[in-house]
């Protein structure tokens, strides 16, 4: 209920027509999906690119604390070098 009126009932949206939404969804999904797989093609140049700024972004000992997240970091406790664990499974 949203503003007193009914929104949904029995699992169904009693204000849109989802049926209509599929069908235009659908009707639409082809000329987005060829439009995407051009741009996916022309992207695919910078590919290698970018995974070397990311193997060498994740080297690189930032002192993130993942673990806790900022919480800790305020606290002032250590940060779990994530950087290290992965070089060490591939190595």
């Amino acid at each position: 209920m949203v503003n007193g009126e009914i929104v949904l009932r029995d699992g169904k949206l009693t204000r849109i027509d989802e049926s209509e939404i599929l069908r235009e969804v659908r009707e639409a999904a082809p000329a987005y999906l060829a439009s995407h797989a051009i741009i996916d093609q022309r992207n695919s140049a910078f590919e290698p690119y970018f995974a070397e700024i990311h193997r060498r972004a994740t080297l690189r000992d930032i002192g993130l604390n993942l673990r806790w997240g900022y919480e800790a970091m305020a606290r002032r406790e250590p940060a779990l070098n994530l950087n290290r664990a992965c070089r060490r499974r591939r190595d």
